[in-house]
């Protein structure tokens, strides 16, 4: 069972209808439920179902009493639909940091600032890496290139 108080002052429970989807295009409830997603599937994990509701009623709650929330989420584009999935994403780190700390501990740390999670090498993509860095190491070695010629190679010349 989820507790009503974590970060911020709290969650408070949203009883009312959903207001974000009646005033503007954005649907908290698919945000909410891509965001968990993506979070367990880079995790391997499940996350508990309910945290959707409890991120969605987040979204709710804020844009009901928070003036300059709502300003954002109204604005034309997709600046309100991308500031509800960064801050539904924070919403998460702080569910996990509160419930699941072993799991919290596992996210780089720019999620907490509702950046999205970088894609996960496999581990044949790992391995596959480390040898592209050893051939490479390999043939400079074997044409004697100095460190600044390597540099030059790589596209990391610091001159103009």
């Amino acid at each position: 069972m989820l507790e009503d108080t974590m970060i911020h002052g709290g969650w408070p429970r949203w009883p009312g209808p959903a207001r974000i989807e009646h005033d503007t295009p954005i649907v908290p409830h698919a945000v909410a439920s891509a965001v968990w997603e993506e979070a367990g599937a880079w995790l391997g994990e499940e996350l508990p179902r309910e945290w959707r509701a409890r991120l969605m009623e987040r979204a709710e709650a804020v844009y009901t009493s928070n003036a300059r929330v709502r300003r954002r989420l109204r604005s034309p584009g997709n600046g309100g639909r991308d500031w509800l999935w960064t801050f539904t994403r924070h919403w998460l780190a702080a569910l996990l940091w509160h419930h699941r700390p072993d799991l919290h501990a596992r996210l780089p740390d720019s999620f907490n600032v509702g950046h999205p999670l970088p894609p996960k090498q496999t581990a044949l993509e790992r391995q596959i890496a480390a040898t592209d860095i050893r051939i490479d190491r390999f043939v400079y070695q074997l044409y004697g290139l100095t460190e600044e010629e390597i540099q030059i190679v790589e596209g990391e010349s610091k001159t103009p």
